[in-house]
């Protein structure tokens, strides 16, 4: 990659910023409307690889 070295630092902290949120409130526990449908939850809670 060449350029400035200050642009590629700045372009990297900006895409963190913005797609660093949505993991983390995931790890949180947060889940987004459409996942929280009984339909996933159920799907979900009938899979051979849950960890209970």
């Amino acid at each position: 990659m060449n350029g400035n070295p200050t642009i590629h630092a700045v372009v990297l902290a900006v895409a963190t910023l913005l797609l660093l949120p949505l993991p983390v409130a995931l790890l949180r526990g947060w889940t987004p409307q459409r996942l929280r449908s009984r339909a996933v939850a159920r799907a979900c809670a009938d899979c051979p690889h849950r960890l209970e």
